[in-house]
């Protein structure tokens, strides 16, 4: 289709309201990128719309399911394959947040996929990586909390104390060259 026929029939400015209902910036961007498919993708449409279907069943059924937000881990998810990586603790609590918004998400439509016929969806996310995912979310559940804070860890109490004592013996050092008159001169 042409630009000027999908400015005629709101296309852009539809896409844009729907992009508001993503949980992330992530799943927003995606849904600005899309363009509507033609006639010769007719498969990918209709299994679209068989989980679009779906999706409305889940989300309007008496146990609806609830979708949490995440932070943009796109950007630094590939480099996690590489050994000797290291992130940030922002960077970390959003992969928490994306790990655990998947499991969550997982366990719902597994629990209620029979009762509502959600087979297509059920598919979908039995392809997530499951064990993966529980390990991430325990790996990083041990470092930060669910606010995204720095847990109390005694490694961090130890390396504190190390801290403050050489602070401490520098000030001490400071404070006896400074106040030792034989070394004035």
């Amino acid at each position: 289709m042409h630009r000027k026929t999908l400015e005629q029939l709101d296309y852009y400015r539809i896409r844009e309201e729907i992009s508001g209902f993503a949980v992330s910036e992530e799943g927003k961007a995606a849904i600005l990128k899309r363009e509507p498919l033609t006639q010769e993708k007719n498969e990918e449409i209709n299994s679209l719309k068989r989980l679009s279907s779906q999706w409305q069943k889940a989300i309007q059924s008496k146990n609806p399911l609830k979708l949490q937000s995440w932070g943009p881990v796109a950007p630094f998810i590939k480099l996690l394959q590489a050994d000797g990586t290291t992130l940030e603790q922002e960077q970390l609590y959003f992969l928490w947040q994306f790990a655990t918004s998947a499991l969550d998400l997982y366990s719902s439509i597994k629990t209620c996929s029979s009762e509502l016929s959600l087979k297509n969806l059920l598919d979908l996310v039995e392809s997530l990586p499951y064990s993966s995912l529980e390990q991430t979310v325990s790996t990083i559940s041990r470092i930060i909390d669910k606010d995204g804070n720095l847990k109390d860890l005694p490694i961090l109490r130890e390396i504190r104390a190390k801290i403050a004592s050489i602070n401490n013996e520098i000030k001490v050092a400071l404070k006896k060259y400074t106040s030792d008159a034989s070394l004035n001169n």
